[in-house]
């Protein structure tokens, strides 16, 4: 399995701050190519059919080029992988200081939007194969895997709900973090398996439309004592 190269890029955004060069804005975007062409035949193709020469060709560009900014397929799968979490961090800052329940309906619909939309079951299929083939080589020492990366920004929501009052101090945020997550990823997979028929966008919006009446319910302030541990 590949490791993302250090410094190499972010999320489909080159490292560091301040403006870059006509240079660097050519790499990025020659760079940005190829991954938008091999995502858009993997979704179509999928993974095992597809191969560099077919990206490169589709492109227009030279196998060397697709090497100069990537060293296998594996490789796009993570650039893939931080793209999408960039994307959820963008739109997730933006709603900061919104009341949970709404930060929570916002956060689902998005991430399916992206799941569904710009992803497609093949290319959710390969990325699921990829970590569970393989974890320990698709990151860094002390570098959380996805699943636990996305916990943590739903515990934060848990978290902050609790500072503005909105739920009871003894909430146990990093457990219900997790259950959210775990239905998330398992919805993921059932949309994978059905090849894209499960309605993933239409969950998304029941599943988080209903948690302040579920999941949420005993510890929301107002709400009968909460259940003990």
């Amino acid at each position: 399995m590949t490791k993302v190269p250090e410094g190499r890029y972010h999320g489909g955004k080159e490292k560091g701050s301040g403006s870059m060069t006509k240079r660097q804005e050519q790499a990025q975007a020659s760079r940005r190519k190829i991954f938008e062409t091999a995502k858009g035949l993997i979704g179509e193709k999928g993974y095992q059919n597809v191969t560099i020469s077919q990206i490169v060709q589709a492109c227009g560009m030279s196998v060397g080029n697709f090497y100069h900014y990537f060293s296998s397929k594996d490789e796009v799968i993570l650039y893939v992988e931080r793209s999408l979490y960039d994307q959820l961090d963008q739109c997730l800052d933006a709603m900061e200081e919104r009341p949970l329940e709404e930060k929570l309906r916002y956060y689902f619909r998005e991430w399916a939007k992206l799941m569904v939309e710009d992803y497609g079951p093949n290319f959710n299929r390969q990325w699921i194969a990829y970590h569970a083939m393989d974890s320990a080589s698709t990151k860094k020492a002390g570098e959380k895997n996805k699943i636990d990366e996305s916990a943590a920004t739903i515990q934060k929501f848990l978290e902050t709900a609790i500072e503005k009052g909105e739920l009871c101090p003894a909430t146990p945020t990093e457990e219900l973090a997790r259950l959210m997550v775990f239905a998330e990823f398992g919805a993921l997979l059932y949309f994978c398996m059905t090849d894209g028929k499960f309605d993933l966008l239409q969950w998304a919006v029941d599943y988080s439309g209903t948690m302040k009446d579920t999941l949420l319910a005993p510890y929301w302030k107002g709400s009968e004592s909460p259940p003990a541990p």
